[in-house]
Parts: C-alpha cells; structure tokens; sequence
C-alpha cells in the first residue's frame, strides 16, 4: 500500500521524465485539443495528436472545450511529445488511471480523427463510430472539421482578392 502512495505522490508532482514526456497540470484548456501544460515554471501549449476539436467559431466547439475542461482542468497529467518547438509540442496526453484525451474525445464524438498526424489508426475507428451514431458534435450533421473550414476560408481570401486585382 505504501508503495502505491509514494507512486501516486510522485505522479503529482511536476517535473520532466525525459525527453520524450513533460508531466505537469493543466492550467489552460484553449479547445478541446488545444491544452497548456504547466511544468517546472513553463508553461507548453500541447495539441493533440490524434485528435482535432472544432476552433472557437465553429459548430461544437463549446461542447467539446467543456468535455476536456471537466476530464482535464487542474489535473496532473503526462504528455507523450512527438514533435517539441519551443514551448509548442504536438503529442498526446495521459491522465489518471491512464486516461487518454484524444480516445475519449473520438469517442464521445467530440473530436475528428487527425488524419494528418495521427499514429493510431485504431482511433480512426472511433470517429467513424462516433459520427456514424451521431454523438458529441456530429448530433445535428454540421460539424466540419477545422481544416475544410481553414481551406475554404483560404480559397474565399484567394478569391476576394483576384476579384480587387480584376478592379484595378
């Protein structure tokens, strides 16, 4: 029993267990795949991996911010870093219980499958669950994922300003 207490302690504290994991609290949750962890007085803006919310503006995004805000605001967690700039990590999070964020928002329908950077492609069954079900986000068929929203606003822009150009 002892020797689970002096594990548990040691997981709440906040410290870097190496170079490819940062363990600290949760101090931000900016969307629901946008986390700042706070570590040995820095703070890293963590994205998700696996998983992709819905930005400020789109539909879902309050459901999503709330579902990570309430598994992750002010817990202790370990992030699996895949890529580090900075103070800027792409990776995964782990929390109690080995919890992981991007599995329960895939499969709560909160999130979409990140395609682009995702390693487990078992998670991509669970978006297709989750959508399939109409869960989470895809309850009224209007989610879009943030990208087709970012590359239709690019090809507006790009249109606009062809249209200024054609004026001149």
């Amino acid at each position: 029993m002892q020797v689970l207490l002096l594990i548990a302690m040691s997981m709440m504290a906040p410290q870097h267990t190496g170079p490819r994991t940062i363990s600290g609290k949760v101090s931000e949750v900016i969307t629901g795949s946008k986390i700042v962890v706070s570590s040995k007085g820095k703070s890293y803006l963590v994205t998700l991996r696996e998983a992709v919310c819905p930005e400020e503006r789109q539909a879902g995004y309050d459901m999503a911010l709330s579902f990570t805000e309430d598994k992750l605001y002010g817990q202790f967690v370990i992030v699996t870093v895949d890529r580090i700039n900075d103070q800027m990590v792409l990776g995964e999070i782990q929390y109690v219980n080995n919890g992981n964020i991007s599995y329960d928002l895939l499969a709560s329908g909160m999130a979409f499958w990140n395609e682009p950077e995702a390693k487990l492609t078992a998670y991509r069954e669970l978006g297709k669950k989750a959508k399939k079900a109409k869960t989470g986000i895809f309850a009224n068929g209007d989610a879009i994922p943030p990208w087709d929203i970012a590359e239709h606003n690019n090809a507006e822009r790009k249109k606009i300003m062809e249209e200024k150009k054609k004026k001149n």
